[in-house]
């Protein structure tokens, strides 16, 4: 199963673990196909160095850059594309449902209150992953 994940689902699935545990254990299971696009990927890096992130990422022994790096060569790299729709009170949001269009995703999870007032971009929905585990529980 293809799905995009913003990211504030990776870091929190890698570093705070709890709820979204099992949503690592499924990509690790190799049950979700992460994708990506240059952007989202970018993004992700640069997160990693931002204090809170770091920190937290020492305190638990972790190398993020190296998981993150597993977790994007796990998955698939799309292309940049842009589209014309717009995710109006964030526009950085945009490139999470363009990589969803041009990867043909299933899902988009996110924890992001902009994309999930969406509900749905191109027949794509947009779940939180509470609500993504919760319907996919039997595959955990």
């Amino acid at each position: 199963m293809l799905v995009v994940l913003d990211t504030n689902v990776v870091v929190s699935a890698i570093l705070w673990k709890g709820r979204l545990a099992p949503l690592f254990e499924l990509l690790n299971r190799r049950v979700l196909t992460p994708c990506f696009n240059p952007e989202t990927v970018a993004e992700l890096f640069r997160v990693a160095d931002y204090p809170h992130i770091f920190k937290q990422s020492r305190r638990m022994g972790t190398d993020l850059k190296s998981v993150f790096a597993r977790v994007v060569e796990a998955g698939i790299v799309v292309e940049d594309v842009k589209i014309s729709e717009t995710v109006p009170d964030d526009p950085s949001d945009e490139k999470f449902l363009a990589c969803a269009v041009v990867a043909r995703a299933n899902f988009i999870i996110s924890g992001d209150s902009h994309l999930l007032r969406l509900g749905m971009f191109r027949d794509i929905p947009i779940l939180s992953p509470r609500m993504f585990l919760a319907i996919f529980k039997k595959e955990i």
